[in-house]
């Protein structure tokens, strides 16, 4: 081959999260922190759950390493509200509303028991 193979970009990211800061509490502050963190449909996917805080812990997880994935890359952090964990079926998928993001491609696997929850993210371009 005549010219260099262009390098393929990639980031990783992992998070755990313990399921104790995602119990269901009724206090003011605490919506605010889940509407912060959180998209309607994340929140009403979770809420719809038995374990709804299990679920929201891997969430937040999943944002974390996509976060931690995107900086290897030399992204600043987005809000929250930009990334968004979604299933299709049973496999997680991940939305990036930030439009600089749009060329990347998100891989997530997350897995939680009662008291933990986890997230791995790998990003190519």
């Amino acid at each position: 081959m005549a010219g260099s193979k262009a390098r393929a970009q990639l980031g990783v990211g992992v998070d755990i999260e313990e399921v104790t800061r995602f119990t269901k509490r009724s206090s003011r502050a605490f919506k605010l922190f889940l509407k912060r963190l959180f998209t309607d449909q994340e929140l009403t996917y979770c809420f719809e759950r038995t374990r709804t805080a299990e679920h929201l812990a891997a969430r937040f997880a999943a944002k974390e390493a996509i976060i931690k994935a995107l900086a290897i890359l030399g992204f600043a952090p987005p809000d929250y509200q930009q990334i968004e964990i979604r299933m299709n079926g049973k496999l997680p998928t991940v939305c990036l509303y930030d439009s600089s993001l749009k060329p990347y491609r998100v891989l997530i696997s997350l897995s939680h028991t009662r008291t933990l929850a986890m997230a791995f993210a790998v990003i190519t371009a």
